[in-house]
């Protein structure tokens, strides 16, 4: 399955089919932000058999503030995806667009992504998103990537 990620204007469902995309990876939760999907392409993908996922990014610093925030931003992400259909059995994801290098940084991530996960799963279902776990494995994984060059997590994670 191939997925297509853009933050300028969207492709035509045809062309993104023509060119082997099986779905769009659009941001969500700004409304009115030029990156941001919108109700029309939604419909206009959806509507031609090309999936959509959803991504919550602001700006790159996002992760690095806290519980609170991560609430906030989902919350907004949610009442924006609602708005033009979105199903609460979907998940939308969480981006951290920047390097994290300490174990501060990685604790002040993984308290975001609980903030998060607060909002998320009392609408999505402790099924749909397992979000703090995946966090954790996610970090893990990349630690191991990186020849464990960065802190190790399981001090955050448990």
């Amino acid at each position: 399955m191939r997925g297509l990620d853009y933050s300028t204007g969207p492709p035509s469902p045809s062309a993104a089919k023509a060119a082997g995309f099986d779905f769009v990876m659009r941001y969500v939760g700004t409304p009115g932000r030029w990156k941001n999907i919108t109700a029309g392409e939604y419909r206009d993908m959806t509507g031609a058999g090309v999936g959509v996922a959803l991504v919550f990014e602001n700006r790159a610093g996002d992760a690095l503030a806290d519980r609170a925030a991560g609430a906030r931003n989902a919350r907004a992400a949610l009442d924006d995806a609602r708005s033009f259909g979105w199903p609460d059995d979907l998940p939308i994801y969480f981006a951290v667009d920047q390097d994290m290098t300490t174990e501060s940084q990685m604790r002040t991530v993984v308290e975001y992504m609980r903030g998060a996960g607060d909002v998320l799963l009392s609408f999505q279902g402790q099924q749909r998103l397992p979000l703090v776990a995946d966090t954790c494995r996610e970090l893990r994984r990349c630690r191991y990537r990186a020849g464990g060059r960065l802190p190790s997590f399981d001090v955050i994670c448990g």
